[in-house]
């Protein structure tokens, strides 16, 4: 049996007054915490570039999972702790969506 990566994908949409202090957040407090849990292959955090007209800074938290138990796990013990982080300090100052994409 092939096993293929699972991308859980957050794309966030940050005011931009706000969008350098979230950028630090992601890179001071998500990420690291991300890389700490042995769920997670490896992360990613990106700056669109494309030009989408939400009115503010668009970024992708990129997280590599070895399979769906391991997304699941995620999902169940550590996403709301990781939108708790981000809306203690930007609550109403940022929207996200999450795609989840499976290796072909």
């Amino acid at each position: 049996m092939i096993l293929h990566l699972i991308l859980s994908s957050f794309t966030f949409s940050i005011e931009y007054s706000h969008a350098l202090l979230f950028e630090n957040s992601l890179n001071t407090e998500i990420v690291p915490f991300l890389n700490s849990l042995e769920e997670v292959k490896s992360l990613k955090l990106y700056k669109l570039i494309t030009d989408i007209e939400t009115g503010g800074q668009n970024l992708s938290l990129q997280i590599f999972l070895e399979n769906m138990d391991k997304h699941k796990s995620i999902e169940a013990n550590h996403k709301a702790k990781i939108l708790s982080i981000l809306d203690a300090k930007f609550a109403g100052k940022y929207v996200y969506f999450q795609s989840l994409l499976e290796e072909i």
